[in-house]
């Protein structure tokens, strides 16, 4: 089906199996209406959101959302439901009927029902108007009219509707298909309250414009600078939501168009900040030379850039795409239950995404440097343990490595361009030299290579129990199979017996101790000298009769006589 859009070449299609369920939707509402005699307006249903802008646009997009106009979705789906049962041709058309139940803790505020239609999936949702309060986050919904449910939108692109009925496009908010022409970016209503109700939106839009390759309009644009905005999207908003919407930017075409933006913005900071506390950053804060080096190399070539095996543009690479967007945050933590990268807290905690990804996002940081000093010295067991270290997306992380490398190459160039390229290239060329050694060396796959026994039958064979030692001869047992790939158990067992004595704590040979040494005893104390007798004291000289002092006169006694 070809539905024409004012203002575009290209008509809208709808693929056959959207027909179907066009057709189906349609025959069911007319059915339901002449059951409700009572009914205060026939059923009206419209195809929303991003399926419309992306039909219109020609792009494929397979999520398709039904907004009604008086039912809830889980009834029309419960109606819906009876409809295809009472009729043979519809009989394998529905499968399952799906309430997803509104949860403000995880800032979804809307009963949303899913079912399946011919194989797709769709949701179904009552039309709504949304009124938010600065004392709440969330909103207070309640049935609203096509109008008010398309100017309550993020954006006006995405404000669209195809009307089932009618088999129309509606442009309510009469900016929606002006804008998708001009590829702007813009809120149906003032930017600063439509982000204040949902901060989200901030980095729905960003998503949009690097999807798309759209601009933001500038009163849209500053609006999303507002700190205000920023400290709502921080305080308001879980941090699931935020980590999902991340994880859809990312996938697109323009990962790296998403992270400068969200930095030009000054948003990143809202995103990302460690919820742990830590304010320190120990890199360079500007993401821009990271994501320029890295579309460099991927751009010119330089891709397979670790060899002819190793072709990045099939592996993962939303993983080093977020490591740019958090690599200002490099510090390493410690007292905790293990040592961990501020990179790994930040995307399991800030952003709320598995701890796997947070592993392999945080392993490109902890080998950034490590691959560079390892590649200096191309020896297996190095090199063996550096792969194992790093894990199954050990190329991204050497990848990680060589891009860090040229940044910091760049950031002190010399002045002659010539020379500065000569530089570039050989370092690129060490890369190289890396990888082909570790394939020729056969130790691409030694993240996986298992032990070719375990602990308890290296302490058999030792005829030792467990100890601090054991980490130790598990490792030389791992550096031995890294040289001797084809290497097998017997002869690592006798290699193991030969190192025995570098291990193992040599026993004590009580027969051969040497006697104890004497103690000697105490000298004896020595006799102490009686002491002289004192010297016999001079008597005192007799005193000079001259130097005698003169005996005070007597005082005359007084006369009683009177």
């Amino acid at each position: 089906m070809s539905i024409q859009v004012e203002g575009f070449d290209e008509p809208l299609q709808l693929t056959k199996q959207e027909t179907k369920i066009q057709d189906l939707l349609v025959r069911a509402c007319r059915d339901i209406d002449i059951s409700q005699k009572d009914r205060e307006s026939n059923l009206v249903l419209r195809f929303t959101g991003g399926w419309v802008r992306d039909k219109i646009l020609g792009l494929k997009n397979q999520d398709i959302d039904v907004a009604i106009n008086r039912l809830t979705g889980y009834e029309f789906a419960e109606m819906l439901q009876h409809f295809v049962i009472k009729r043979r041709q519809y009989k394998a058309a529905m499968s399952g009927i799906i309430k997803i139940k509104m949860n403000p803790d995880k800032s979804k505020h809307l009963e949303t029902t899913t079912t399946k239609l011919f194989g797709q999936e769709i949701d179904l949702v009552n039309l709504r108007s949304e009124e938010y309060t600065k004392a709440s986050r969330i909103p207070v919904m309640r049935f609203g009219t096509a109008e008010e449910d398309a100017f309550r939108r993020d954006a006006t692109i995405n404000a669209l509707f195809f009307n089932l009925m009618s088999q129309k496009v509606e442009d309510l908010t009469g900016k929606g298909l002006e804008d998708l022409r001009n590829k702007i970016i813009r809120t149906p209503l003032e930017p600063h309250k439509t982000f204040m109700d949902d901060p989200l939106r901030v980095v729905r839009l960003v998503r949009f414009a690097t999807k798309l390759d759209f601009t933001i309009e500038p009163e849209t644009e500053a609006a999303m600078r507002s700190p205000e905005i920023h400290t709502a999207l921080r305080d308001k908003i879980s941090r699931e939501r935020i980590g999902l919407e991340l994880m859809k930017m990312l996938q697109g075409p323009h990962p790296e168009r998403g992270i400068l933006m969200l930095e030009s913005l000054g948003v990143s900071n809202a995103i990302f900040e460690p919820m742990i506390g830590v304010a320190s950053k120990t890199l360079p804060t500007e993401i821009k030379p990271f994501i320029e080096v890295m579309n460099d190399l991927l751009s010119r070539d330089a891709v397979p850039v670790l060899g002819p095996r190793f072709n990045l543009k099939h592996l993962p690479m939303i993983s080093l795409y977020f490591y740019a967007a958090v690599r200002q945050w490099g510090a390493t933590l410690s007292g905790l239950k293990e040592t961990k990268t501020v990179v790994f807290y930040i995307i399991r905690d800030s952003v709320k995404l598995p701890a796997l990804f947070a592993n392999e996002v945080a392993s490109i940081a902890i080998h950034a440097d490590r691959s560079f000093d390892c590649m200096m010295r191309l020896i297996c067991v190095i090199l063996g343990f550096l792969v194992r270290d790093c894990g199954e997306n050990w190329r991204i992380d050497f990848f990680g490595s060589l891009v860090h490398e040229i940044v910091k190459l760049r950031s002190a160039a010399p002045e002659d361009p010539e020379e500065a390229e000569r530089l570039e290239q050989a370092l690129i060329q060490q890369y190289l030299d890396l990888a082909w050694f570790i394939e020729s060396e056969n130790l691409a796959e030694s993240w996986r290579m298992p032990m070719l026994f375990d602990g308890n039958r290296v302490m058999t064979l030792l005829e030792t129990q467990s100890g601090p030692f054991m980490k130790g001869v598990l490792n030389e047992m791992m550096g031995w199979q890294f040289e001797n790939p084809k290497g097998t158990v017997a002869q690592c067992e006798k290699y193991l017996l030969s190192i025995k004595d570098k291990f193992l704590p040599k026993p004590l040979d009580y027969d051969e101790l040497d006697e104890p040494a004497e103690v000697d005893k105490p000298a004896e104390p020595a006799e102490i000298d009686m002491l002289d007798e004192p010297a016999e004291l001079d008597e005192p000289a007799e005193l000079d009769e001259s130097n005698k002092l003169d005996e005070p006169e007597k005082p005359n006694e007084p006369d009683n006589s009177r």
